[in-house]
């Protein structure tokens, strides 16, 4: 269809198919950006995708590998097959470049020495002895485990849930076998297996061990030269007998997505003290930077800024300074609750993928100091700076939901606060801005950012639908229904009248804005604007004035980008 169509024609219907419900926009923002870049960048990135696929699925042997007979090529085979399980270890939570590594079908044509190992039928029993040694040394490193065990919403955390009084956990995981399965038939007898999933601190403890069960399987693949290729693998399922055992990456179980970041926390620090046992200063911050900067580049595609890079640095190096004076000995655990609210930003980042594209533009800031906004200070009437970036991570409440922050400075800084459950409709109010008006408003960057640039992320059929406002219960209640012997509020002897004088000759026109300053509870801010509203409905009803009564969102601090004039 993309042959035939074009790229473009193809988004463009995958986006027409979409609905206006927040889900569906926050899937439009990104593919209105990918239409906006054109079809030379999809060429390029087509062109590019295609070379590593070519690269991946190659099947090009080392020349001196053909030299079965060398021991010394045998443990380089075996030494490509290690660098490559070390490969898929890392990668399932990290960003690892692949250069170098060879791929699965390069490892495949590797093992085709499996006859030679297995034609020593007619040897004495020392030769014997020694090929059998050699076959169970070549079924060892015939094993990968290309996609260790995750669950479906999260890599290397994996979610219970209570079905018919029974907790059950869905585990995903492939294990794949480099000999050919056409020669393994000759050889050996295939078998279910059987894997043991056990806790990391009892695994000495048989009756905490729970059996799940995994069955080969055959894929066919074609590689670059257009041959098919098969390849053994298995997958969890549910009958078991055992065969043997390849240990996985660590993995953690919770009870729900909100716990996600506070567990990946744990996997990391665990892999990070295993691997490590750094203790001075520089190092330790330096160590578990690195593996944050990896894991954001590895779920958001994209590196940490240098602004986010030295934000996370200064929160880590205050942790470790706190810690030091107390602890002589550290661990990496002294970094759990603040790497548990940096990995729920990032994992929020990553769900939401225009974010990814607007924080590598420059447009959103993500992680970083509520001090950036005061960089905004020169922000003007005519020439508005304007910033989007998280909120702090001391005011994060929730791992699942991820406020952010719109800063506007014209003259006077101003903020307001997107909330996660509104995020989509309230940038969606941003975006439809951006792409109806000429304004010199810029984004703050390290360089020039106009904000009109955020109309790249919308289209025409994306404009909110106000919705009805109700009263809330509460406030209801309280307003409409009062006991008996209440005694009611002196009348006010201040009318509309007094407040706009009407010509009787000639009707007068007004504009008017009430600006509100309300501290409260954030949850309370909505049923206090709608209750305020209804009373000036009414009051106006009740003096004959007739006329549009709009409500503004936080978000329309936009106004403030071409203000038109009004009296107060």
């Amino acid at each position: 269809m993309s042959k035939k169509d074009g790229w473009l024609t193809l988004l463009r219907n995958e986006r027409d198919k979409l609905k206006l419900d927040p889900k569906s926009k926050i899937k439009r923002f990104i593919l209105n950006r990918l239409l906006a870049q054109g079809p030379e960048f999809f060429n390029q990135q087509v062109y590019q995708l295609i070379e590593q696929i070519n690269d991946h699925m190659s099947n090009t042997i080392p020349i001196h590998w053909n030299n079965y007979s060398d021991r010394q090529v045998v443990e380089s085979i075996y030494s490509e097959v290690k660098n490559y399980r070390m490969l898929q270890n890392q990668q399932g939570l990290l960003h690892v470049e692949r250069d170098q590594i060879c791929n699965l079908f390069v490892l495949q044509e590797g093992f085709r020495f499996l006859e030679l190992v297995s034609s020593s039928s007619n040897h004495s029993n020392a030769e014997q002895t020694d090929a059998n040694v050699m076959f169970q040394e070549l079924f060892d490193h015939s094993l990968i485990i290309v996609d260790h065990p995750s669950g479906l919403e999260c890599p290397a955390v994996v979610k219970y849930e209570l079905n018919e009084e029974k907790y059950e956990i869905k585990i995903k995981t492939r294990l794949i076998c480099l000999l050919d399965p056409q020669q393994v038939g000759q050889y050996l007898k295939m078998s279910n297996i059987e894997a043991i999933l056990y806790a990391k601190d009892s695994e000495n403890d048989p009756n905490e061990n729970i059996k799940l069960s995994l069955s080969w399987k055959f894929e066919k693949i074609m590689d670059t030269a257009n041959t098919s290729r098969t390849f053994l693998y298995c997958e969890l399922t549910e009958d078991c007998p055992i065969t043997f055992v390849v240990n996985s990456q660590l993995f953690a179980i919770c009870s729900h997505p909100q716990l996600f970041p506070q567990y990946l926390a744990k996997v990391l620090i665990i892999e990070m003290n295993n691997s490590s046992s750094i203790i001075n200063y520089e190092q330790h911050v330096g160590t578990l930077m690195n593996y944050i900067n990896l894991y954001h580049q590895r779920v958001c595609g994209i590196k940490l800024n240098d602004e986010s890079h030295q934000f996370i640095v200064k929160q880590l190096e205050n942790v470790y300074l706190s810690s030091h004076e107390k602890i002589s000995s550290l661990s990496f655990d002294i970094y759990e609750h603040i790497l548990s609210k940096l990995i729920a930003q990032i994992r929020f980042m990553s769900n939401h993928p225009f974010l990814c594209t607007m924080y590598h533009e420059g447009l959103f800031h993500g992680i970083c100091d509520a001090a950036i906004d005061q960089n905004l200070r020169n922000g003007t009437r005519t020439k508005p700076y304007i910033l989007i970036r998280f909120d702090t991570l001391d005011n994060q409440t929730t791992a699942c939901n991820q406020n952010l922050i719109f800063a506007i400075n014209n003259g006077e800084l101003c903020k307001a606060e997107i909330e996660s459950q509104n995020l989509a409709e309230e940038l969606c109010q941003c975006f439809h801005k951006a792409a109806s008006i000429k304004s010199q408003a810029q984004m703050y960057n390290h360089e020039i950012l106009s904000f009109e640039n955020l109309r790249f992320y919308y289209d025409e059929k994306m404009q909110t639908v106000k919705k009805i406002n109700y009263y809330p219960l509460n406030l209801l209640l309280r307003d409409k229904i009062q006991p008996v012997d209440t005694n009611p509020l002196p009348a006010t002897t201040t009318t509309v009248q007094d407040l706009f004088p009407i010509n009787s000759e000639a009707p007068t026109q007004y504009s008017a804005i009430l600006s509100l300053n309300i501290t409260a509870n954030r949850d309370l801010r909505p049923y206090v604007i709608t209750y305020l509203q209804q009373a000036l409905s009414q009051l106006c009803s009740e003096n004959d004035i007739t006329g549009v009564l709009d409500s503004f969102s936080s978000l329309e601090l936009l106004d403030h980008i071409n203000p038109s004039d009004f009296r107060t």
